[in-house]
């Protein structure tokens, strides 16, 4: 059916990228596609969302044939920070996943918090609440 619309060569790039996807990422369960994450914060409402949250473990998704950059650490970091201002900790590791490539990096929130200089990810917690009601 695609190939009515769109050039072989897209669509073959196409099946090859799901196909890559799927042999990838993990098969655990459960899996939520465009996770939410939102809190109240200074009685305002902050809202964002990702790309896959399987389990315990939310995924940023590329395909771009650029690398990825700390921004997208901070990212997910910040997406973790949210969903447990709403009373959750889902999160507990993060990883980008680049299907071009076949690149798949994971690592858990405390880590990467170490990592990126914090002592652990329950301080950055706190830092990001007391930063967005300042900002706010």
């Amino acid at each position: 059916m695609l190939r009515e619309h769109y050039p072989n060569e897209f669509v073959d790039e196409l099946q090859q990228l799901l196909k890559a996807t799927t042999e990838d990422l993990p098969k655990a369960r459960p899996v939520v596609y465009n996770p939410i994450f939102g809190s109240i914060v200074g009685g305002v409402s902050i809202g964002a969302d990702g790309d896959l949250l399987i389990r315990d473990l939310l995924l940023e998704l590329k395909l771009s044939t650029k690398g990825f950059g700390s921004n997208h650490l901070w990212q997910l970091l910040g997406y973790a920070a949210l969903d447990a201002n709403l009373g959750n900790r889902r999160i507990r590791r993060v990883g980008l996943y680049n299907s071009r490539y076949r690149a798949l990096w994971i690592k858990p929130v405390d880590d990467l918090t170490r990592e990126l200089g914090g002592t652990s990810f329950k301080q950055l917690y706190h830092w990001f609440n007391s930063t967005i009601v300042k900002a706010l």
